[in-house]
């Protein structure tokens, strides 16, 4: 017994669309990732999903483009990459261990 499939039937008209002025963007979460967002909400005081979501996207914009956190950024992964290429894996710095 096989279902009958009924086509797609568009409600807007192409030139109805291009005058959005936003788009809808799917995301998934595993239950980890998710977690974590409900965690951020409590943090912003926000309840409603999307705006959490549009809210640390703007948060991460200006983090990112600020020049202090460009600096550690590149650092951070300089080291990694340096790490990397001498065969460390683990940092384990002993500093107190230089007398």
């Amino acid at each position: 017994m096989s279902f009958e499939k009924k086509p797609f039937i568009p409600y807007r008209l192409d030139e109805d669309k291009s005058k959005d002025k936003s788009k809808v963007v799917p995301v998934r979460l595993n239950i980890e990732e998710l977690k974590r967002l409900e965690e951020t909400s409590r943090f912003l005081n926000q309840e409603k999903l999307s705006t959490t979501l549009k809210q640390l996207s703007e948060i991460g914009y200006f983090v990112i483009q600020e020049q202090k956190t460009n600096y550690l950024i590149r650092t951070l992964f300089d080291n990694k990459r340096k790490n990397k290429r001498l065969g460390v894996e683990i940092v384990d710095p002993k500093f107190s261990n230089l007398g």
